[in-house]
């Protein structure tokens, strides 16, 4: 659902569950006073139905996947045959305003690669710098024009399945720190270009390339950076990050 249809689709949808709501109120009404018939005084009493959270999702303008969630409720009061009803759609999260599904998608990526912040780990993941050696040489850490992006360490398995995964990214970047431990920055995910026919999507962005391989053992491919671990001023998506030392 496109953002300027969101609230015209929310009004309809209220006015769905409002009918649903208003019969099932006037069924239970009915069954009161008919139990009560016999009674000198009507009943009386008041009414509350909450329907179940609904969960809207949709493409912002910038074309951003969110979630809004919301709740019908119908609350009022009768006397008799007399009711007075009040509809009313609210939202259960604290907030009260739309959740970004990519806020939910990064969380769950961090969750998943904070077990990398030991290189040990990442290595028996599967995770190895070009070449394989350990340490990497100094020359292996990539540097750019608007800043560096650190030492890659890759997963030759997962960069040759053809696959994306959210919480399986191809490769890891770290940050070699003066004492000459390895910092986890980012992650990186990867697809050859002779996997895919269009360039692939995650996190609501595409991918960038197809760009030529940056080492022998590499194809043409296309990419996307997440700085998921080390803020970038340049932007969560992008290449470079100035904040990025290399030798």
């Amino acid at each position: 659902m496109h953002a300027p249809h969101l609230f015209e689709g929310i009004s309809r949808l209220k006015r769905a569950v409002a009918i649903t709501t208003l019969v099932a109120a006037a069924i239970a009404i009915t069954l009161i006073s008919t139990a009560t018939a016999s009674s000198k005084q009507a009943a009386a009493g008041t009414i509350a139905v909450t329907e179940r959270t609904l969960v809207l999702s949709y493409r912002d303008g910038n074309d951003i996947m969110r979630e809004l969630q919301v709740r019908p409720t119908l609350t009022g009061t009768f006397s008799g045959t007399e009711v007075s009803l009040a509809h009313n759609v609210t939202h259960p999260d604290s907030a009260g305003a739309e959740r970004s599904i990519v806020d939910r998608q990064l969380q769950e990526l961090k969750a998943a690669t904070a077990r990398y912040h030991s290189i040990e780990q990442a290595i028996a993941a599967g995770y190895l710098p070009p070449g394989g050696q350990m340490p990497p040489p100094s020359a292996t850490c990539v540097t750019g024009p608007t800043g560096n992006m650190g030492y890659h360490f890759e997963n030759h398995a997962l960069m040759t399945d053809g696959v994306i995964n959210l919480t399986e990214p191809e490769v890891l970047l770290y940050e070699r720190m003066p004492n000459g431990t390895f910092k986890l920055t980012a992650v990186e995910y990867y697809m050859q270009a002779n996997q895919t026919t269009t360039a692939p999507v995650i996190l609501g962005q595409t991918f960038l390339g197809p760009m030529p391989p940056h080492h022998p053992g590499m194809t043409v491919h296309y990419d996307r950076h997440v700085w998921l671990w080390k803020d970038n001023p340049n932007g969560l998506y992008d290449n470079w990050n100035p904040t990025i030392s290399c030798p």
